[in-house]
């Protein structure tokens, strides 16, 4: 939507790997010159170029963040523009260090994968003539270790969770959320993110 109110002649191709937030994204943003696709951007072959290739939280995900970096800046017209953000490695590092305490331990977060602000310039530049990165670190307070854990769960940032083998029980819960106010005063999440743009 904000994309046709900014390009108002322009076409818009719209990608989501699930079929299910595509349905969700009609309902709410149907309109003309957009085509709404369910697919892996990782693997989507287009036959056309593009001026603007653009994602919101989505990047971090990708396995093959590199190549795919690659392959998108091929598809793009001379002098087009690829503007992107992601999340950082720091982005929970609160609740890491809650669980690493109560753990006695490293605990595999999904935000270890990562890439820091150096590694996706270092990337981009391999592709890219001209690169901006710009990092923001962005915080939210919680009632509750549940409620961040809710949170988290639904906007679809727990990615592959934590590597934390005990059982997520009450006692568990509220000894991690105890830790987590002890350490930090509230339970505080912090999320990392750069705006990336690249031409």
């Amino acid at each position: 939507r904000l994309l046709r109110e900014a390009f108002k002649e322009s076409k818009i191709k719209a990608i989501d790997i699930s079929d299910e937030m595509i349905r969700v994204a009609k309902q709410k943003s149907a309109g003309k010159n957009t085509d709404f696709i369910a697919a892996d951007i990782e693997t989507a072959v287009f036959d056309e170029k593009f001026d603007l290739i653009t994602s919101n939280a989505a990047f971090h995900w990708l396995p093959g963040f590199e190549k795919t970096i690659g392959k998108l800046q091929e598809m793009l017209t001379d002098g087009g523009t690829m503007a992107f953000s992601a999340f950082g490695p720091m982005t929970f590092f609160e609740l890491k260090k809650s669980l690493n305490s109560v753990a006695d331990k490293d605990v595999p977060m999904t935000s270890d994968l990562f890439h820091s602000k150096e590694k996706t310039e270092l990337i981009l530049k391999k592709y890219f003539k001209t690169v901006r990165i710009t990092e923001r670190l962005a915080g939210e307070t919680y009632n509750s270790l549940s409620e961040l854990l809710k949170k988290i769960k639904n906007s679809g940032t727990r990615g592959r969770g934590a590597g934390f083998n005990k059982m997520w029980s009450p006692d568990l819960l509220a000894k991690i959320e105890n830790r987590y106010r002890e350490r930090f005063g509230a339970i505080e999440a912090t999320y990392q993110i750069f705006f990336c743009e690249a031409s």
